[in-house]
C-alpha cells in the first residue's frame, strides 16, 4: 500500500518539502521549496535555504526557523508575473521596480524535475570601490575565499581579498591604474546624471574599453565571477579566450569605477552580437543596460550585420531588450510614417526579423494573413505620445551616442 508523505512540522521539514515562508517584502507567508537545512553553530536553531516558488532565483536565501509555518496549504498570496506586465501598446507605461522584475519569468525560467541541484549562495556581498553590494547567486570563487561571506574586490584589477587591509595593500601596488584594454568610447555626463552616493563627487565621464579575453585572461575571469554573483544563467566563467569584453566604466577625480560589460563572441561570423551583459546593482535603472545593448548593435551595424543576442538572457536582460526593441523598432516605423514591413525595419535597425516580429506581436501591431505576417493598427499620433512618454520617464538615463565612439587609427 501506498504510504502518504507526512505533512511537514517544524520538526520533520526535509530537502524538497515545500512549505510556506514569510516573506518580508511582501508581508505576507508565501510557498516555497527547502533546498538545504542546516543549523546555527551557537544558537543550534535550525536554518532552511529556500526557494520561493513564484520569485526569481536571487530571492533564494536562508531563513530561520520561525519565518517556517509548521502547517501549510496554498499561499493566500495573489502574486504574478502577468499583474505587472501590460503588452498593449498605449498601456505598456509600467516602470518594473527589481522586485517585480523579478516576478517576470518564463516557462523555461522555472525549475524543471531532475535539474541540477541548485547551488547555495556562497558569497552575501562584495565591497568593490564606492559600493557595498548584496550577491544574489552562487559565483565559483574557490572556497577558502568564501568562509567569511564577504569579499574585497579591487575595482582596478578585480582581483579579490578576503580583509580590507589586504586590499588596501594590494592598491598602492596594482598594475591597472587605468582600464586594461583599447578604449573605444569616451563621453562626458552632466552632474545631475551622476550615479554615485556620494554627494561630492561628479561623475564626468563614461568610458568603454575592449578587452580581448585571449590578452587579458585574469581580469576577464575576474570580471566573469563578478558577473556570475548577479546573472543566474551564465555559465562560461574561466574559458575566456574567445570572447571581447566591453566594459563599461564611470571615471570621476578619484579614478575609473567598474559600471558594467557585455562580451561577445570573436569571430565577426558569429550571428550573436553580446553573449552576456551585466551591470552593478547600484548602476541599474539609470539606462547602462540599454546603452551597452545599443552598443552591440552598433558594432555589428558597422559590419552591415543583422544581430541578436545569444539566450538565454537573464529577467532583466530580456526587459532590457524588450525596452530597447520597442523603442528602436517604434522610432523606425515612425520615421518611415508607418510605410514599410518587417523586412524593412530589419535593414534599418540591424535588429533580427524574428525579434521585431516578437516585439510587434507583443504590441499587437502583426498579424497573419494569407501565410504572412502584416504589420498592422499603425496610428502615428499614438505611437508619438508613447514614445514622448517614454522619452520623458527616462530622460535622466545615460543614452549612447555614437559621435562619442572611437575609430581605429
Amino acid at each position: 500500500m501506498k504510504q502518504t508523505k507526512e505533512i511537514p512540522t517544524l520538526d520533520n521539514i526535509s530537502i524538497n518539502d515545500n512549505v510556506q515562508v514569510y516573506n518580508d517584502a511582501e508581508h505576507t507567508y508565501l510557498d516555497a521549496k527547502v533546498l538545504e537545512i542546516k543549523e546555527n553553530e551557537i544558537t543550534k536553531e535550525k536554518l532552511y535555504y529556500i526557494h520561493f516558488l513564484n520569485l526569481e532565483k536571487r530571492m533564494d536565501k536562508w531563513v530561520e526557523q520561525h519565518y517556517v509555518l509548521k502547517n501549510y496549504g496554498h499561499s493566500n498570496s495573489n502574486l504574478d508575473g502577468s499583474n505587472f506586465i501590460n503588452h498593449s501598446l498605449m498601456k505598456d507605461n509600467i516602470v518594473l521596480t527589481r522586485k517585480q522584475a523579478a516576478l517576470f519569468m518564463n516557462e523555461s525560467d522555472k525549475e524543471e524535475e531532475g535539474e541540477e541541484k541548485v547551488k547555495i549562495r556562497n558569497i552575501e556581498k562584495i565591497i568593490i570601490g564606492y559600493y557595498s553590494i548584496e550577491a544574489w547567486y552562487f559565483s565559483p570563487y574557490p572556497s577558502n575565499f568564501t568562509e567569511q561571506k564577504v569579499l574585497y574586490i579591487c575595482e582596478h584589477c578585480l582581483k579579490y581579498f578576503k580583509f580590507k587591509n589586504t586590499l588596501i595593500r594590494h592598491i598602492k601596488e596594482c598594475e591597472y591604474q587605468t582600464p586594461p584594454g583599447k578604449k573605444i568610447y569616451e563621453m562626458g555626463i552632466t552632474p545631475d546624471k551622476s550615479t554615485s552616493k556620494k554627494e561630492n563627487r561628479i561623475s564626468f565621464l563614461v568610458s568603454i574599453y575592449e578587452v580581448l579575453g585571449s590578452e587579458k585572461k585574469l581580469f576577464c575571469q575576474n570580471l566573469c565571477l563578478i558577473a556570475k554573483l548577479f546573472l543566474d544563467h551564465k555559465s562560461i566563467y574561466f574559458d575566456v579566450s574567445p570572447f571581447k569584453f566591453y566594459v563599461l566604466y564611470e571615471k570621476d577625480n578619484n579614478g575609473f569605477h567598474l559600471v558594467g560589460y557585455f562580451s561577445k563572441e570573436m569571430s565577426d561570423s558569429s550571428e550573436f552580437n553580446l553573449s552576456c551583459i551585466m551591470i552593478l546593482p547600484p548602476f541599474q535603472r539609470k539606462g547602462y543596460g540599454q546603452f551597452l545593448i545599443s552598443l552591440s548593435y552598433f558594432l555589428s551595424n558597422k559590419l552591415n550585420k543583422i544581430s541578436s543576442p545569444e539566450t538565454p538572457l537573464s529577467d532583466l536582460g530580456k526587459l532590457s531588450y524588450k525596452s530597447y526593441w520597442t523603442m528602436t523598432i517604434l522610432n523606425t516605423i515612425l520615421k518611415n510614417k508607418g510605410m514599410l514591413n518587417v523586412q524593412t525595419i530589419s535593414e534599418q535597425t540591424g535588429i533580427r526579423i524574428e525579434d521585431i516580429n516578437y516585439t510587434l506581436n507583443e504590441l499587437s501591431l502583426i498579424k497573419y494573413w494569407k501565410g504572412q505576417q502584416v504589420i498592422q493598427n499603425i496610428n502615428i499620433k499614438q505611437i508619438e505620445e508613447f514614445l514622448k512618454k517614454k522619452n520623458e520617464s527616462k530622460k535622466s538615463h545615460i543614452k549612447f551616442d555614437p559621435k562619442y565612439y572611437i575609430e581605429d587609427n
